[in-house]
């Protein structure tokens, strides 16, 4: 039975969704979600040891009954940390 299932990825209090993709059992997403800085506080080895959680939810949504909730699956994500006090930025003119 075909579905029109969508995505949400949740990023500590960050949360995105993908377009729907209509009547498929197959997605396939080309779309990128890009999130903003994101500041995490803490200690640069204590988060690059335990990052947080990225949630990836695949919902069925159906314009007649409400979303329904597929699967969840949890990715380790990719951190670039900045060690380095961040400098202020003055253009040229």
């Amino acid at each position: 039975m075909p579905a029109d299932p969508f995505t949400r990825v949740v990023f500590l209090n960050h949360s995105q969704a993908t377009e729907s993709l209509k009547k498929t059992i197959c997605p396939r997403w080309d779309q990128t979600l890009i999130f903003e800085t994101v500041e995490i506080h803490g200690d640069p080895q204590s988060v690059a040891n335990n990052p947080p959680k990225v949630i990836v939810e695949i919902f069925d949504y159906d314009s007649f009954v409400s979303q329904f909730y597929f699967i969840q699956n949890l990715p380790m994500p990719d951190l670039m940390i900045d060690t380095e006090e961040s400098l202020p930025f003055w253009p040229r003119v």
